[in-house]
């Protein structure tokens, strides 16, 4: 009776209450196990290029964050344009996450993930975070906008000992 329910819960893949038992629990992850096993040892090779490859783009996406924020950083230095100390370092997170990020969709469509709906999933989570976060998201807006046209730096108000005056009165 118990190889009648584990061939049972094998072709159908439905669990119910009245056919299993704890022999067909067993014997499904015996049965698991065992193909687990057979299918590592089968496919070892690809699955240890598929881990190196992997490992390889994401360390290739860190060195190129590297590379482009210190373009950023020598871009930064020479410019004689008025630039906030907040607003280079904003950038410079900013530039190496979304490095990263391409990076990482990059490696994970190398071993094979379907971007499709890793992509589908986060625009509707960003969709849903969006309109949860509306309020906070104007507030950072306004605050990005801020040190683009008025940059306020770290430290400003240490380095005018009269805006500490009149701030106090």
């Amino acid at each position: 009776m118990g190889e009648y329910q584990t061939l049972l819960v094998k072709t159908t893949g439905e669990l119910t209450t009245d056919v299993i038992d704890v022999g067909v629990v067993n014997s499904l992850m015996q049965d698991w196990w065992l193909e687990s096993k057979s299918g590592f040892r089968n496919n070892a090779v690809e699955i240890i290029f598929k881990a190196f490859l992997f490992i390889l783009i994401l360390l290739i996406a860190k060195a190129l964050a590297l590379l482009v924020t210190k373009m950023l950083e020598s871009s930064f230095q020479s410019s004689r344009a008025q630039k906030s100390q907040l607003l280079e370092h904003m950038l410079h997170a900013w530039t190496n996450r979304i490095i990263m990020f391409m990076g990482l969709l990059i490696a994970l469509a190398q071993v094979g993930v379907s971007l499709g709906p890793v992509l589908a999933g986060l625009g509707v989570a960003g969709f849903i975070i969006g309109f949860a976060l509306q309020d906070t998201l104007g507030n950072f807006a306004s605050g990005v906008m801020i040190l683009i046209y008025r940059p306020f730096d770290e430290g400003d108000l240490s380095k005018r000992p009269e805006c500490l005056a009149k701030c106090h009165e």
